[in-house]
């Protein structure tokens, strides 16, 4: 069952509360460069959220802020009115590199 969407101070809340989660999904509204950028910012710079990865939805006019998203942190991304399927998919194999990273992470501690 999927979770209920989170407010952005929910989402940034997590870590102090419950186990951090493995993908964090944002959906970036028509005022991407503030509300958005700054989630994703916020989540890597918080020491318990920066392992996280980050899918982010852009709005479907938003193509050359895919490079912005990039270069801030996303690990992947995807257009509005995407296939819901390839959405799955990529929430998956982010959630498996999530996993090997912090496996490796693991090993190097």
């Amino acid at each position: 069952m999927p979770l209920p969407p989170l407010s952005r101070l929910e989402a940034l809340g997590l870590a102090s509360d419950e186990p951090v989660p493995d993908v964090f999904l944002v959906v970036a509204d028509r005022d991407f460069h503030g509300a958005s950028l700054s989630v994703l910012t916020e989540l890597r710079s918080n020491p318990e959220t920066r392992h996280s990865m980050v899918m982010m939805v852009l709005p479907g006019f938003a193509i050359d802020d895919s490079a912005i998203a990039l270069d801030l942190g996303a690990d992947d991304l995807v257009m509005d009115g995407f296939n819901p399927d390839e959405l799955a998919l990529r929430l998956n194999a982010l959630v498996q590199r999530k996993r090997q990273n912090d496996a490796l992470r693991a090993r190097v501690k």
